[in-house]
Order: structure tokens, then C-alpha cells, then sequence
């Protein structure tokens, strides 16, 4: 078996419309989105375990940040603006292979921590972290690029 190298430009962040049957819409201009897991650490050790302690892992947070350019006109950075300002900023979202249109990564997720910068010797950017308003309906490991 050959081994497929992922490459980041071939996966994009894309975010519901909001309609009554949602269609995803990419951000245009994204640079970059990172996904981090983290889990609770359950003590399980006792007195019966001698001198190593033992554990486990409970419930996990996935977080998501995302940052890129500003071009406007762009519908998927209108519909990012318009949720983080709700009284409950959440969105469905996706992570797509644009190669074999794969959807490896969706879930509802609060947005959070919104920012826009406007330097002088740089295009503007924007950012935001995600974190899960509740679990992943999908969540699986890509299975190439198709190239």
C-alpha cells in the first residue's frame, strides 16, 4: 500500500447557511484551520495500586481555530461575522476534502473570540476559535486525496 500524503490546502473549513436545509459554504481567503482534542483525566488508582497511580480518560472538548484574508463579497464570512455576534453564536460546520469532497469533521460548535485585524502593510485577516455545542456527527480520519 502506498501512502497518501493529506495535504492542508486540499481541506476547508465550510459553514452552514442556516437555511431550513442547510448548504456549507466555504470562507473565502482562509490561511489556516487547526483542530485540537483534549480529554478530562480521571484518576482511577487506590491504595491497591501500590506505587503506580493509574487513569483514564473522560469526556473530550474539540476546538477549532481558524483564521484568513478578508475578501468581501463572501457569504461564508458574512454568515462566521453575523453568528459570533448572536446571543448563542452557534453553526453547523465542516471540515471537506475539496479534492474527493470528503466530509471527515461536522458538528454544531459555539463561535467564540472573534477577531479582525486591519494592518497597514498587510491585507486584513479575521479569526475565531469553535468549540462543540454538542458531539461531532461526523468525525473520521480522511481517506486520501485522491491524487
Amino acid at each position: 500500500m502506498t501512502a497518501t500524503h493529506q495535504l492542508g490546502k486540499d481541506f476547508r473549513l465550510k459553514i452552514s447557511d442556516g437555511g431550513g436545509t442547510p448548504a456549507f459554504v466555504t470562507i473565502a481567503g482562509e490561511q489556516k484551520v487547526s483542530r485540537k482534542s483534549s480529554s478530562d483525566s480521571i484518576d482511577t488508582s487506590s491504595k491497591d495500586d501500590g506505587a503506580y497511580k493509574t487513569g483514564t480518560y473522560g469526556q473530550k472538548t474539540i476546538a477549532l481555530a481558524v483564521n484568513g484574508i478578508t475578501k468581501i463579497p463572501d457569504p461564508g464570512y458574512t454568515r462566521l461575522y453575523e453568528v459570533q455576534k448572536l446571543a448563542l453564536p452557534e453553526v453547523e460546520v465542516q471540515i471537506v476534502n475539496t479534492i474527493t469532497n470528503e466530509v471527515v469533521f461536522q458538528a454544531v460548535m459555539g463561535v467564540g473570540n472573534f477577531s479582525d485585524e486591519y494592518d497597514q502593510k498587510t491585507g486584513a485577516t479575521w479569526s475565531a476559535d469553535l468549540t462543540l455545542a454538542a458531539a461531532p456527527t461526523i468525525d473520521i480520519v480522511p481517506t486520501g486525496t485522491g491524487s
